[in-house]
């Protein structure tokens, strides 16, 4: 019995603060953690769900009435959860785009000194063969001049892709004293299973120039042909 208060109900549910039972209730920072937990398809509620769950351990301390811990325990180890998705996501999709760039860079520089084996390697499939890029890389240097670097064309729209990642590029080639960018749009795809991106094919030039593609068209990926020939407008 309360020597303070004989009159107090010894079964109140809430300590007392002075001579008033405090009842028991949920902490909204509790129920707000979970919220953001379950809502994980959002990156920013995911991190909030940890934030929260803590601020509501130290709104609570001290004060046994507030409820809630179990909700915010879920919240956390939820919006942990979540997070480490969305971390990986980032970090793949970064990965992915880290490749698109740089691998251009790497199979124009083969072509440019004659290792066309190793940059077959940089096409998807077992179909294009050194024959087939040597041939290309032959008719596009014989129409834009000397190769000199490649980037990416951050100033282009993306065209609208399939089953494929398509990505803007911009050569520069030397043609006697006069250089030139010319317009490259090349298509990857991952291997299976994989985040590795292989080449599909390249687009080298522009309506007005015709296309040079690389390997040529009709080049079956799945069966090599070493015979066949780059041409304009992707005919062989």
């Amino acid at each position: 019995m309360n020597e303070d208060n004989p009159y107090a109900d010894p079964e109140a549910s809430g300590p007392e603060i002075g001579t008033i039972a405090v009842p028991p209730t949920t902490g909204k920072l509790a129920i707000a953690s979970l919220v953001c937990g379950l809502v994980f398809c959002c990156p920013v509620t995911s991190l909030l769900a940890p934030v929260l769950g803590i601020a509501h351990f130290i709104a609570a301390a001290g004060k046994p009435w507030v409820r809630g811990a179990g909700l915010a325990i879920g919240g956390i180890l939820l919006g942990l959860v979540f997070s480490a998705g969305w971390a990986f996501i980032a970090w793949s999709g970064y990965a992915v785009f880290r490749q698109a760039v740089e691998i251009p860079a790497d199979v124009f520089a083969d072509f440019e000194s004659g290792d066309f084996e190793a940059a077959a390697a940089r096409f998807l499939g077992d179909g294009v063969s050194a024959e087939d890029l040597a041939s290309g890389w032959s008719a596009i240097t014989d129409r834009f001049g000397t190769f000199e670097s490649i980037r990416f064309d951050e100033a282009a729209e993306a065209p609208p892709s399939g089953n494929t990642i398509d990505l803007p590029f911009l050569a520069t080639f030397k043609l006697g004293d006069e250089s030139r960018d010319v317009p490259v749009l090349v298509r990857f795809m991952p291997l299976p299973g994989t985040l590795d991106l292989r080449i599909v094919d390249l687009e080298v030039g522009d309506s007005a120039d015709g296309l040079l593609l690389m390997p040529p068209a009709g080049s079956d990926p799945d069966a090599s042909t070493p015979d066949a020939e780059v041409g304009e407008g992707g005919e062989t």
